[in-house]
């Protein structure tokens, strides 16, 4: 097809002259089923002049070899399909599913599969990839367990690879600036149904591509375990790209959990607490934020990734949903954007759930007993001011080692398996290369917003009086440096708040200080207890002080639990999650 519209043009020329157009005898849009062979395989001859592609079953392999077509007529190019099963649902031109022309022509029928509009178009300066528009309605097929080619516009237009040629001349092909190519894993059975105006990309080994491929079809970027990750993927499209989520659970549920996750994670943390759900009967959502997990990662010229953008994506899904009666699971991030959606949509929420996260404004220069927040933030920028790719090179592999070590302590398959899942969103495991061109954006902009964005949670802390009288628990990995027990400020004149001491508690320290308190690193962790030895919690106490405490269901803090409490003690987290449930919720 490389030269079929220039050679097109020329023979057109011709027929116009010579009046010779030879067409077989057509039957137009009639309800009869072709063939079975017919409707999925068979030898294809162009129609030059009435820009047409006609299909047969009736060739065998020798005789189309054999065959020489007449002046106007063109075999097409021996290809190998890619999908698993095809079938055609209706000629071009008939208005009706099930409707086909047919035609008799050189002693065989034929159907009409496709009529082209526009042919070899260069998509970029190089010709590298050729566009040929057409009109056909035909549906693929891509059975689960395989991996399918996605060839992605710089404009974000997805295609999938349809076939090759006989004579490909290499297995690779020069992809033009701006356009990607991703290998992904099915999970599930691919139906692609390829309808009216349909663009065929032609690459420089005579690869095809078809597409663009419906906003409603997702297609994961990568394979994650599935006895570990056995969700459903769905996709909800936004301006910039579309979002991941699984919607698992009785659709009609009175009430949907809905989890929003921080950074540097996506929804598979939420694995075994949404399993546990699903199975108590509760309909559940989780979703990836842009840039994270199976979602797409935009140019950051395109999205800011601030977690005002994120909640304000996160409110369009709950919208778009139209979700009520909402139990709302948030951690770290997940906190300032899922309350900064609930706080502006607080008639859909029911309950909620809060786990090592924070929604007020925090003052850098009197930060109190956020000190460590602040602390955090000022390391985070003097690290990227001389090593820019510093979260997903250090912090984000560190977390994800971290969460397969809780996973299983004995770093075995299953420790491999949760690893690959935290680091196939930014890292290809095969490579070892990062996917995208900016792959430390969305991470390293979170990290950054703790500072930078602080007037947002500003105004979730004034709007946070809509969801008082919501039934809501507590729930706090205390070994947390920034948001279990208050950390004794050693650069303040007085560490720790009037009346309490400065101690090392080895249950306090965060997984990653490995010696207990003789380690030089725990002088760093120290904690403030008051005289009786209890645990100072600043972020539980501020949000019990922001939102009551006549509709705390439960507060606990789990000693031993870091960060990512969910893969620290994912039975609490289901415990707290039951125990909330069963209380009555908000009318």
């Amino acid at each position: 097809m490389r030269y079929l519209g220039s050679v097109f043009t020329l023979l057109f020329m011709v027929a116009i002259m010579t009046g010779c157009v030879p067409v077989g005898e057509r039957e137009s849009c009639v309800s009869r089923e072709p063939d079975s062979s017919e409707g999925e395989a068979g030898y294809e001859l162009f129609d030059l002049v009435h820009k047409e592609v006609w299909l047969t079953p009736d060739f065998t392999a020798q005789e189309y070899a054999d065959f020489s077509p007449p002046l106007l007529w063109v075999k097409n190019d021996p290809r190998i399909g890619m999908a698993d099963a095809g079938e055609f649902l209706r000629s071009p031109g008939c208005s009706d599913e099930g409707q086909f022309t047919y035609m008799q022509a050189f002693d065989k029928e034929f159907l009409n599969v496709v009529r082209f509009i526009e042919m070899n178009v260069p998509t970029d300066t190089q010709g590298l990839i050729r566009m040929t528009k057409l009109e056909k309605y035909h549906l693929l097929t891509y059975y689960s367990g395989r991996t399918v080619n996605i060839l992605q516009s710089p404009t974000g237009e997805r295609y999938i690879e349809v076939s090759r040629s006989v004579d490909r001349l290499s297995d690779t092909f020069t992809l033009p600036e701006g356009w990607t190519l991703t290998e992904q894993y099915l999970e599930t059975d691919l139906q692609v149904e390829l309808s009216g105006n349909v663009s065929v990309l032609r690459t420089d080994n005579e690869d095809s591509y078809q597409g663009p491929l419906p906003d409603g079809i997702f297609v994961r970027p990568f394979e994650v375990d599935p006895e570990e990750y056995p969700f459903r993927s769905c996709a909800f499209q936004t301006a910039v790209g579309r979002i991941h989520y699984f919607d698992e659970g009785p659709q009609d549920a009175n009430e949907t959990i809905l989890m929003v996750h921080g950074n540097p994670t996506w929804s598979f943390l939420y694995r075994n607490i949404a399993k546990a759900m699903i199975e108590d009967g509760h309909r559940v959502i989780a979703l990836d934020h842009l840039g994270m997990g199976m979602s797409d990662v935009p140019l950051t010229c395109e999205f800011d990734y601030r977690p005002r953008s994120h909640a304000d994506n996160l409110e369009d899904l709950v919208v778009a949903l139209d979700l009520r009666n909402i139990t709302l699971v948030v951690q770290d991030w997940g906190g300032p954007i899922g309350l900064g959606m609930a706080t502006r949509q607080p008639e859909r929420i029911s309950r909620m759930l809060i786990m090592n996260t924070w929604a007020w404004s925090v003052d850098a220069e009197e930060p109190g007993d956020f000190h460590e927040l602040v602390s955090w933030t000022v390391n985070a920028k003097r690290f990227a001011s001389f090593y820019p790719t510093w979260f997903c090179g250090l912090a984000f592999p560190g977390q994800s080692r971290l969460n397969a070590a809780e996973a299983d302590p004995s770093h075995g398959s299953l420790y491999e398996s949760v690893l690959s899942a935290y680091l196939s969103p930014a890292i290809d495991a095969t490579t070892g290369a990062y996917r995208t061109s900016e792959p430390c954006a969305p991470m390293q902009i979170f990290a950054e917003s703790i500072g930078d964005d602080d007037a947002f949670q500003g105004e979730i802390e004034g709007r946070i009086g809509n969801l008082q009288g919501k039934p809501y628990s507590l729930l706090f990995g205390l070994s947390d440096p920034l948001f279990g027990a208050l950390r004794c400020n050693t650069a303040a004149i007085s560490p720790c708040p009037d009346g309490s001491a400065c101690s090392c508690d080895e249950e306090l320290l965060p997984a990653r200080v490995n010696g207990g308190c003789s380690d030089l690193a725990s002088t760093r962790f120290r904690v403030c207890k008051e005289p009786d030895g209890s645990i100072i919690e600043p972020y539980a106490d501020r949000f019990e002080d922001l939102l009551g405490s006549e509709s705390l269901v439960s507060r606990e803090g789990v000693r031993d639990a870091d960060h990512m409490i969910q893969e620290w003690a994912p039975e609490r987290v289901i415990q707290a999650l039951r125990n909330l449930l069963a209380y009555p919720g908000a009318e």
